[in-house]
């Protein structure tokens, strides 16, 4: 009966049905206590929720099961970076990273609350980790290129974005910043044609 109601759960979960989906995961977890995939996807709900000291307790309860589950503990630090207490999620992202050092999405989750914390140089150094095991990854040459701008290396800052729009040329909010970078260079003309561009491709979203 208890993984009825879980199947129930993870189905009302795909169809974005979340509230329904907890009930049903607290069902299962009256019959089953120790039921960690059941509060694991609770926390998930809850966090698509905007929930998060409520998902944290649940993320909290895999990990008294499961001391060592991964996405336990990246859904914490998920958590704790959406509602603004970066340090903490530093910290579960660094657990994480001693687990699996080469774990993209902790060295992706830890740079991304070491940049909101002002933290650029260190955000950097860790979408270089992202880089260095997908050199792909669009989101890291953006938020990498994020970084170098806040810090005021614009040069550098304008190669991350050449990086993402050789990926998607359709990247608006990479010709938006591209454009920062560039004007900050005194490179206005190059500035006024990513700011055009960008302008172009969010008038097509509408």
């Amino acid at each position: 009966m208890a993984n009825l109601g879980y199947n129930k759960g993870l189905t009302l979960d795909n169809l974005g049905h979340h509230d329904e989906a907890i009930r049903c995961y607290d069902r299962t977890l009256v019959s089953d206590p120790k039921h960690a995939l059941a509060w694991y996807n609770k926390g998930v709900a809850l966090i698509k929720l905007e929930r998060y000291d409520e998902a944290i307790q649940c993320c909290d309860r895999v990990l008294e099961i499961n001391p060592g589950d991964v996405g336990a503990w990246h859904n914490r630090a998920t958590a704790f970076s959406r509602s603004g207490r970066y340090d903490e999620a530093i910290r579960c992202c660094d657990h994480i990273l001693e687990i699996d050092p080469g774990h993209i999405e902790a060295w992706f989750s830890k740079g991304g609350s070491l940049l909101k914390s002002g933290r650029y140089d260190e955000a950097i150094r860790c979408y270089d980790r992202v880089l260095e095991i997908d050199p792909g990854d669009i989101g890291a040459w953006f938020n990498k290129g994020s970084s170098l701008l806040k810090s005021g290396r614009c040069d550098e800052a304008t190669r991350c974005y050449d990086r993402v729009l050789e990926i998607d040329p359709e990247y608006a909010e990479a010709w938006n910043n591209k454009g920062i970078a560039l004007n900050k260079l005194g490179r206005h003309g190059e500035a006024a044609r990513c700011y055009k561009r960008a302008k172009e491709i969010e008038r097509l979203r509408t």
